[in-house]
């Protein structure tokens, strides 16, 4: 089993995934995935001969990427919001 990233949607029917440390792009039809998936889902995938057999959300993971980014983009709201005020 490999982590993935859904990268994005090329048409309405091709999903990207990045599979791996290495982000090797996959392109598979969009009804292979779990239906919850959207761009920057985090899915774990198994693959054999160069090819992905099976493909799962990883519901906790994607949560977990998504409240950290969403922190992120808090703290650099606040740090525009600081240099507004400074006058900077």
């Amino acid at each position: 089993m490999e982590k993935a990233v859904l990268d994005r949607f090329e048409d309405q029917h091709v999903a990207v995934l990045l599979v791996g440390s290495q982000e090797k792009e996959f392109l598979i039809q969009r009804e292979l995935l779990p239906s919850e998936a959207k761009e920057g889902s985090l899915l774990v995938v198994e693959r054999e001969d160069n090819e992905i057999n099976s493909i799962q959300l990883d519901q906790s993971a994607t949560q977990a990427q998504t409240k950290r980014i969403q922190g992120k983009m808090a703290q650099l709201r606040e740090q525009k919001g600081m240099r507004k005020k400074n006058g900077d």
